[in-house]
């Protein structure tokens, strides 16, 4: 997944939602007395997240694991310098890490992509056990009514890219298809490189996200927008996204 877009996946404009990301998590910490130790971030894409938040927890190690080899490649070049951060392939429905974490994030709607529920279940499991006690987990989510809203053909345009997105939602598998088309600019002479990908997500209720949570062992879960508003299940299931913290 994202293999073929990796190493143009900043420059066509998905790393900026990193910056909120960070203020959000950074808020859910100091709410809960949190000054972590061991970090480690699901879903890590190229490290825009960790390259920010390292450079604010600047004591701290960080460890992006993702399962997509040509992201974690990327990570590696873009954080090089910093011996805090370290980066590996592995599938988050079975972490088996050597250090539980203090805090463990999954962003920018990771755990959408998991397109079954058991493999939700499986993910919120593994993460439990890689937690410390007293420590966080934070993720983000698009609710199950927002996914359906998604639809539609998108394109996005700078000096050095054209993004194309052509996003269609089956209402059988409950499925959301995102076909990516983009044209990078090659060289100074007008030539474009063109690349494809296609991607998949999944969504459940807010209240059913929360029981498989809680299974897992999960006792204390708040509910956030982006704006950092506390929200309840009910209106959380009409956000564009809905951030989770919840605590072991």
């Amino acid at each position: 997944m994202y293999n073929k877009i990796a190493n143009f996946y900043d420059e066509l404009g998905w790393g900026e939602n990193a910056e909120l990301e960070a203020d959000i998590i950074n808020n859910v910490l100091m709410n809960n007395n949190i000054i972590p130790e061991n970090y480690l971030d699901l879903g890590c894409g190229t490290g825009e997240l960790i390259k920010i938040l390292s450079d604010i927890h600047d004591e701290a190690t960080f460890l992006g694991l993702d399962i997509s080899e040509d992201m974690i490649d990327v990570a590696k070049k873009k954080l090089k310098a910093n011996k805090n951060c370290k980066f590996i392939t592995r599938d988050m429905r079975a972490l088996k890490l050597e250090k539980r974490s203090d805090c463990i994030t999954c962003m920018y709607d990771t755990i959408n992509h998991l397109l079954k529920e058991e493999y939700w279940v499986e993910s919120f499991n593994s993460i439990y056990d890689s937690l410390k006690f007293g420590g966080v987990f934070i993720m983000d989510m698009v609710p199950a009514n927002a996914l359906k809203n998604w639809p539609g053909t998108y394109v996005k345009e700078n000096d050095n890219s054209i993004l194309i997105r052509e996003i269609s939602y089956d209402k059988g598998e409950k499925v959301l298809t995102t076909k990516i088309n983009a044209f990078i600019k090659a060289n100074y002479f007008g030539t474009y490189r063109n690349v494809r990908e296609e991607v998949h997500e999944i969504s459940f209720d807010t209240k059913k996200v929360i029981n498989m949570l809680k299974k897992a062992g999960f006792k204390k879960i708040d509910l956030y927008n982006e704006n950092f508003e506390k929200i309840k299940p009910g209106k959380a299931d009409k956000e564009d996204r809905v951030y989770f913290s919840c605590m072991k």
